[in-house]
């Protein structure tokens, strides 16, 4: 029970972060004459380390609780933990895609 709840917590502050994003950098283009005040590329890899905190975290909490933590067979070099950069490839194209998106767009 204390899985199910740790794991909808972690799911409503990733919800949150990333719809978050959009109305931040409204905010940050207000304050700053119109324009992003700050390398959205750092922005980007922020959001990203946040993102790897949060993750970690609940890994953390719930691996006391797991019959399987994921590490038993883990191997840094290997086709199924290399899988696991496409999809962090895409989120990071896409973070950078919204920032260019926000930073064009007027509210």
């Amino acid at each position: 029970m204390a899985s199910a709840v740790t794991s909808a917590l972690a799911c409503v502050a990733l919800t949150v972060l990333a719809t978050s994003q959009s109305l931040l950098v409204e905010a940050a283009k207000a304050r700053g004459g119109g324009k992003i005040p700050y390398d959205t590329s750092a922005a980007v890899l922020l959001t990203e380390a946040l993102k790897l905190g949060i993750a970690l975290c609940t890994w953390l909490w719930q691996r006391k609780s797991l019959n399987y933590t994921g590490l038993e067979s883990f191997q840094l070099v290997s086709w199924p933990t290399a899988a696991y950069a496409v999809p962090a490839t895409f989120f990071i194209v896409q973070n950078n895609l919204v920032f260019l998106a926000l930073s064009r767009l007027d509210p």
